[in-house]
């Protein structure tokens, strides 16, 4: 068998891309890379990946320390989402055999093809309405998937006992900080602001909790992308192709909004209800929030993530020098944040 490696790029070598030596391949890349069918002439390591040139084009290249099994699932939900329309995502180049995924030594290797574009600007409305719209359709797509070893009731138990854990943490971080003789800045601010957060957590976990106690179909569960960033999402013309799926599962698709709408606010430094509402209605035209869900995504958004992040992140050792500004900063913007869990509260007909 001719060997897939072209002279420019052998064994043991390097490549040199805008004056910097990238890391080389190793045998056991080298090996896993002999399963395709193609010739590899250039290979740029991009973070946790290598940007292959080839004889049929760019091709992406991946090297993960999970289990095959985990890998073999994340494929069977690509393919899954391409069964049901949608194709914009790196499915993953079957070797030569027709294995979705090469193996080596400890690692599971995986080939896609290169997704051009530009990376989505969560500062941007048109950004913002089309990945609000391709999240829908990957969650439209999603539904049906049977896979993956964890029933919905646990997933429920699981969500249920993550929100209860950090509001309690929340009142044991606070009453720590009530015993100190010397007090820090985040002591002081917990002190004062902590009952009211952890109020805000209470509030917020009884919404969720009624939410997921109704009966099935209230919130459906789907294949959700769980990694849903600009550096994920490429933006060719029109087109906006996904990468990215390593965290990818069945999971709550208002969870994952929720999520995309904190990321959106991080972004833009404020809760922009305008740029919220953009968010839910591209979102809609594609894909449907029903009761359930709308219920869901609003308790989720009630809960103070941010603050609990950084008092826990503070009391557990790995705060930064930053974080009472950080949270004198979120304090701060509490009041907005209230506002637009209102508003979207009003703008989705939900209610308490």
């Amino acid at each position: 068998m001719a060997s897939i490696l072209a002279p420019a790029l052998r064994k043991g070598e390097m490549t040199m891309r805008d004056g910097q030596e990238s890391p080389k391949l190793s045998k056991w890349d080298m090996d896993a890379l002999q399963e395709y069918p193609y010739t590899v002439t250039a290979a740029d390591r991009q973070g946790n990946f290598w940007r292959l040139e080839t004889n049929r084009g760019i091709k992406a290249f991946y090297r993960h320390e999970e289990k095959a099994d985990r890998v073999a699932e994340t494929h069977a939900m690509l393919e899954h989402l391409a069964e049901r329309g949608f194709r914009r995502a790196s499915r993953f180049i079957r070797t030569r055999d027709g294995r979705p995924f090469a193996q080596r030594g400890p690692y599971t290797y995986v080939l896609t093809d290169w997704l051009p574009g530009r990376s989505t600007d969560f500062q941007r409305d048109d950004d913002l309405r089309q990945a609000a719209r391709t999240l829908a359709a990957i969650h439209w797509s999603g539904a049906g998937f049977h896979g993956g070893g964890e029933k919905d009731a646990q997933k429920v138990s699981r969500l249920l006992k993550t929100l209860a854990d950090r509001r309690e943490a929340l009142q044991w971080y606070r009453q720590l900080a009530q015993m100190k003789r010397q007090t820090s800045e985040v002591d002081r601010l917990l002190k004062e602001w902590g009952p009211e957060f952890e109020q805000k957590a209470t509030r917020a976990l009884r919404r969720v909790a009624d939410t997921m106690v109704k009966p099935s179909g209230e919130a459906g569960w789907t294949i959700c992308h769980r990694d849903w960033r600009e550096g994920n999402l490429h933006l060719d013309g029109a087109r906006l192709a996904v990468t990215g799926w390593d965290s990818c599962g069945p999971d709550l698709p208002a969870a994952e909004l929720a999520q995309f709408l904190r990321r959106v606010a991080d972004a833009r430094g404020r809760w922009d209800v305008e740029s919220g509402m953009q968010i839910i209605d591209a979102y809609r035209e594609t894909g449907n929030l029903g009761t359930g869900d709308r219920e869901l995504l609003v308790g989720l958004l009630e809960f103070p993530q941010r603050f609990w992040s950084l008092v826990a992140g503070h009391y557990r050792g790995a705060g930064e020098p930053s974080t009472p500004e950080l949270l004198r900063r979120e304090i701060a913007e509490e009041a907005g944040r209230q506002d637009f869990v209102a508003s979207l509260e009003r703008h989705l007909g939900t209610g308490n």
